[in-house]
């Protein structure tokens, strides 16, 4: 189980590379990242260790929470005839497999939920810090526009090179470092969060600042009012002091080329899922069905990295698993979110998820692999500690 932990250690190191650190192959669009690699070793070794050598399977029953979406997810590629996607669903079911070894290492006493606090909060500060140096020396992303990235400008993008999903990212860090901080107050946690936060508001991401928001007044409401305070605060210095903050904030509320590229992208995910409501069009079929309806973005002629999904993760799943799909997906979060948990950690997990729920709804994070492996990975993390307790 130590190999399975220092495996996982790594795969969190290997986030740190962000799109550095992916490698296509197959001549095709398929790629793979350091991380994917990591991760997958980490699963295999830890399937061995539970299955080969201790013969313990009870550990699995934690699966029984994304069966469901992993039964209709296969259940719609086949339907659909059109096998493409199939590389991704195992991809994504590796991804919830992070689940059960955060579940596995806290069951092994092999770790801490306050060690793992620890590890996520740095590495959130750590791409913050390499955003901050990004946004100094590279701000123009314009240029890599030929390589299927949208052409941000003067937006803190980091390694991930998208301010929307790097901003998802860097909220799930911040409510495991706000955490830290609730259930042991120290200065190195009230660091990292400022650290993080100020990654957050240099996204100038509207989707970002929604997500961050939601959490604050979750927190704010049901315990922590001075968070309100703060976050008012917080929000008109900036708004008075940096133009595009408020530029943003503004644009929140009008239509520009930003708001319709999203409603076309929802509008396309709608017009797909009408052509198979019961099961999609398969699990990560949308380019093919893109294609086929010529429903593209228009940044670049095949959608770019964008081109396979739509802005919305809800949408995502009813497109490609349908309303069979959406139900089971939906199972897992409401499992998780109405779980008895210690006053503060469900305060906290429950701030979160309805924040990465809203935000997901603009951007599909709930399917960005660093999003859903830190993310994944913590909740069963805690899903252990609750039932230790």
């Amino acid at each position: 189980m130590n190999l399975v932990w220092f495996l996982t250690i790594g795969t969190f190191v290997a986030l740190v590379f962000g799109e550095f650190g992916r490698f296509p192959f197959g001549g095709g669009g398929l790629s793979v990242t350091v991380y994917d690699l990591m991760l997958g070793l980490a699963v295999v070794f830890l399937l061995v260790w539970q299955i080969g050598v201790k013969r313990n399977l009870s550990t699995l029953k934690v699966l029984l929470l994304w069966l469901p979406f992993w039964i209709v997810a296969v259940l719609s590629l086949l339907v659909s005839g059109h096998l493409q996607g199939g590389f991704y669903l195992i991809r994504f079911i590796f991804y919830c497999l992070s689940f059960w070894i955060g579940f596995c290492l806290i069951k092994e006493k092999v770790t801490s939920l306050e060690t793992v606090n620890k590890l996520l909060a740095i590495l959130g500060g750590v791409i913050s810090v390499l955003g901050i140096l990004q946004l100094v020396v590279f701000s123009d992303l314009r240029p890599l526009t030929p390589f299927g990235f949208d052409p941000h400008q003067g937006r803190l993008v980091s390694t991930f090179l998208d301010p929307n999903f790097v901003g998802s990212f860097l909220n799930v860090t911040l409510a495991i470092t706000f955490f830290s901080w609730v259930k042991a107050p120290k200065k190195w946690s009230v660091w990292l969060a400022v650290l993080i936060c100020s990654g957050i508001i240099l996204t100038f991401s509207r989707s970002a600042y929604l997500f961050l928001i939601v959490q604050c007044l979750i927190w704010g409401f049901f315990k922590y009012r001075k968070l309100l305070i703060l976050l008012l605060v917080i929000n008109l210095v900036l708004y008075l002091s940096i133009p595009k903050f408020s530029e943003r904030i503004i644009g929140g509320f009008r239509v520009d080329k930003s708001s319709i590229e999203r409603f076309y992208s929802w509008k396309n995910g709608l017009l797909v899922f009408q052509s198979s409501p019961v099961l999609g069009v398969g699990f990560n079929n949308l380019r093919l069905a893109f294609d086929t309806l010529a429903l593209t973005k228009t940044y670049s002629e095949d959608g770019g990295h964008a081109g396979a999904g739509v802005d919305s993760s809800l949408l995502f799943v009813l497109a490609t698993t349908g309303i069979s799909g959406l139900i089971a997906f939906l199972y897992f979060w409401i499992r998780i979110i109405f779980a008895k948990y210690s006053n503060q950690l469900g305060l906290v997990i429950r701030g979160l998820l309805l924040g990465v729920l809203v935000n997901s709804q603009f951007i599909n994070s709930l399917f960005f692999p660093p999003v859903m492996l830190v993310l994944l990975f913590w909740l069963g993390v805690c899903w252990s500690v609750r039932e230790n307790k």
